[in-house]
C-alpha cells in the first residue's frame, strides 16, 4: 500500500535572476523555462498542500480563494472555440466572482488554454514532449506599474469606470478535462512576502501575444534566503470543477493585493500533462 502524501515537502522553483547576475531585466512571456532565452536562480522552498483546508484561504487576505465551480463549457471540448468561450465561460465567470467578492462589475478577456492532447514522449528515455511551456518561475503577472498599464486592453469605457471606483484584475485557473495530477500551480501567500522581495521586470511579447497582452511590467520575486521564508502552497489533484481565483492587482491597499505563483514538480508527478485555462478578468467595486 502506498505511503500518503506528506503535507510538507522541499519544492525546487526559480526565481528571477537580474543583469547585475548575468540575467537580464526583462521577461520574454510564452518562453517557460527556457535557459537558452531567460536565466533563473534555482531554490528549494517548503511546499504545504493544503487539500482538505482549501476553504481556510481567503482573496483579500491571502490573495488566493479556492473555489468549487462546475461549469457548462468544455463538455464537447471547444475549450478553444472563442465565441462559446465568450457566450457561456465568461458569463460564468462573472457570476463566480461577483459571488466570492462582492464586486458590482466583472468583465473578463483572454485566456491561456494548454490543449489536452499530449504528444507523443520517447519510449526509450522516457522524455515527455510537453504541450507548451509550464510557467515555471515565481512570478505575479503584473507590477502595480504593470497593472495599469495592462487595464487598457480592456478599453476606454471600462477603464474611465475603473478610475472611479476600486478595481482589481483576478485570475481564475483551473484544470480541465481530467484531474492535474502533474505539474500543479503553487501559490505564494500574499501575506507572507513583502513588496521588497519583489523584482519589477518588463514582460514583453511578439506583438501582443498569446492573450492580447501589451508590453507590461511585472513582478518576479527574488530568490528566498531560506526555504520557509515564504509560505507556499497548493491544492493536489485539482479537477476541472475545481478553481482558484488569485490576485493580480488591487487597487485597494489595506487588503492583500498580488500573488506570486509558479508551476513546479512534486515527487508524486503521474500521468499525462496538465491542461489548464486561465482567464483574467477586470472587476470593479462602484459605488
Amino acid at each position: 500500500m502506498d505511503s500518503p502524501q506528506p503535507k510538507t515537502f522541499l519544492a525546487t522553483l526559480n526565481f528571477w535572476r537580474g543583469s547585475e547576475n548575468g540575467g537580464t531585466d526583462e521577461y520574454r512571456l510564452g518562453t517557460g523555462n527556457d535557459t537558452n532565452v531567460n536565466t533563473y536562480f534555482q531554490a528549494d522552498v517548503l511546499m504545504t498542500d493544503v487539500r482538505g483546508h482549501e476553504h481556510e484561504f481567503k482573496l483579500d487576505k491571502h490573495g488566493f480563494q479556492f473555489v468549487k465551480h462546475r461549469s457548462n463549457f468544455g463538455r464537447n471540448g471547444e475549450w478553444r472555440d472563442r465565441d462559446k468561450l465568450n457566450e457561456v465561460y465568461y458569463a460564468e465567470l462573472r457570476d463566480l466572482i461577483k459571488k466570492h467578492t462582492g464586486a458590482t462589475t466583472v468583465i473578463p478577456r483572454g485566456r491561456v488554454v494548454r490543449d489536452e492532447k499530449l504528444a507523443t514522449g520517447d519510449p526509450i528515455s522516457g522524455e515527455r514532449k510537453r504541450i507548451g511551456p509550464y510557467a515555471t518561475l515565481a512570478h505575479v503577472d503584473f507590477s502595480y506599474t504593470g497593472a495599469r498599464q495592462y487595464i487598457e486592453a480592456w478599453g476606454p469605457e471600462a477603464v474611465a469606470k475603473a478610475m472611479k471606483c476600486r478595481w482589481a484584475i483576478i485570475a481564475t485557473w483551473r484544470p480541465i478535462i481530467k484531474t492535474a495530477t502533474r505539474m500543479p500551480l503553487g501559490i505564494c501567500d500574499a501575506s507572507s512576502i513583502g513588496d521588497e522581495d519583489l523584482r519589477e521586470v518588463m514582460g514583453m511579447t511578439k506583438g501582443r501575444g498569446q492573450s492580447g497582452r501589451p508590453p507590461a511590467y511585472m513582478w518576479m520575486m527574488e530568490k528566498p534566503r531560506s526555504p520557509d521564508q515564504h509560505r507556499w502552497l497548493y491544492m493536489s489533484d485539482m479537477k476541472p470543477e475545481d478553481a482558484v481565483l488569485m490576485k493580480f492587482f488591487d487597487t485597494r491597499e489595506d487588503v492583500a493585493r498580488r500573488t506570486p505563483h509558479s508551476a513546479f514538480e512534486t515527487p508524486f508527478d503521474h500521468g499525462p500533462e496538465r491542461s489548464s485555462l486561465e482567464v483574467r478578468s477586470l472587476v470593479l467595486w462602484e459605488d
